[in-house]
């Protein structure tokens, strides 16, 4: 497996998919995946049903990862 030169803070961007053409922020690198998590895409609701913690239920919201090969690196963060 190569290694991964995207890393957690880099600006990437999206060139493939509903997203095309966007740049977004690395929240996270998802390594066994060859998934990344971006700021702002892939944002989905999840329903919960009732239970003993939550009894009304609802929704929360999740990430959702993009894979690896949908992106490329736009910018690299610089470490200071």
């Amino acid at each position: 497996m190569p290694a991964q030169r995207i890393t957690k803070g880099d600006t990437v961007k999206v060139i493939s998919g509903d997203h095309k053409g966007t740049t977004a922020k690395v929240l996270a690198v998802l390594t066994r995946k060859n998934a990344v998590l971006l700021e702002g895409i892939g944002q989905k609701h999840r329903h919960i049903k009732p239970n003993m913690l939550n009894p009304r239920g609802g929704s929360k919201d999740i990430h959702i990862p993009m894979p690896l090969s949908k992106v490329t690196l736009e910018k690299k963060e610089t470490k200071k």
